[in-house]
C-alpha cells in the first residue's frame, strides 16, 4: 500500500501509477493485508473504524467498500500488534485479505490481486488452514507466501509445498531466509 505523512494528502493522489505499473509486464500489484496490524492502526473496540491513528496518518470512508480506509495503510484493522500470526478469525482476516484485495482491485481493475504475502511473513494455522483454502471464493487468492523456513532447501518451492504456506526469500533477512547484498542474491539463484 501507500504511506503518507504530509498534510493535505488526498486519496487516491498516489495510486495512479498501480494500473500501469500492472499493466507494463514488467511488474504487477498484489496484496500484502491492509496494514501489517500494525500497532498505530486498528480496531480495538472493533466498531469497524481505526483507533489510535497519529494524526500523519488520518483514514477515510471509502463510500466503495463501504469500509473506513486508513491514509497509509488501506482498508483494515486489528488490534494493532504487529503481528499477523494472531489473526484467528474470519472478520480480521477479511479484513486484512478480502477487504485490501477489494481496495487494491478497485485500482488495478479489471486486474485482481490474487497472490497475497504475509506482513512479517507471519501468518496462523486459521489463516492457511481455514480461512485461504475454505474462503477462496470470497478472496479469490490462489496462494500466500511466508518467509524463509530456516533452510536453502526448505525455502524452495516444490510440488508438495502448501499453496498458503510458500517460502519466499526476503531482500534484508539473513541466508538462507534472504540477502543483504548482490553476492547473496547470487547464492540464492545458483543454489
Amino acid at each position: 500500500m501507500f504511506r503518507s505523512r504530509g498534510s493535505g494528502f488526498k486519496p487516491g493522489v498516489r495510486e495512479p501509477w498501480w494500473s500501469a505499473a500492472n499493466e507494463s509486464g514488467v511488474m504487477e500489484v498484489y496484496n500484502h493485508g491492509a496494514d501489517h496490524d500494525h500497532p498505530d492502526i486498528n480496531d480495538g473496540n472493533g466498531d469497524g473504524k481505526p483507533d489510535g491513528i497519529p494524526a500523519f496518518n488520518p483514514y477515510f470512508w471509502d463510500q466503495n467498500l463501504g469500509i473506513y480506509v486508513a491514509i497509509g495503510a488501506g482498508p483494515g484493522g486489528g488490534s494493532g500488534t504487529a503481528n499477523f500470526a494472531r489473526i484467528d478469525d474470519y472478520r480480521e482476516a477479511d479484513a486484512e485479505i478480502r477487504r485490501s484485495a477489494a481496495y487494491i482491485a478497485s485500482r488495478i481493475a479489471p486486474a485482481w490481486p490474487d497472490l497475497f504475502a504475509y506482513p512479517y511473513g507471519q501468518f496462523s494455522s486459521y489463516l492457511a488452514q481455514t480461512y485461504f483454502p475454505q474462503r477462496q471464493s470470497e478472496h479469490r487468492t490462489v496462494a500466500a507466501f511466508r518467509t524463509g523456513t530456516g533452510s536453502f532447501a526448505g525455502n524452495y518451492l516444490k510440488r508438495t509445498t502448501n499453496r498458503w504456506k510458500i517460502p519466499r526469500f526476503t531482500h534484508g533477512a539473513a541466508a538462507p531466509n534472504g540477502w543483504s547484498d548482490s553476492a547473496g542474491l547470487i547464492a540464492i539463484l545458483n543454489r
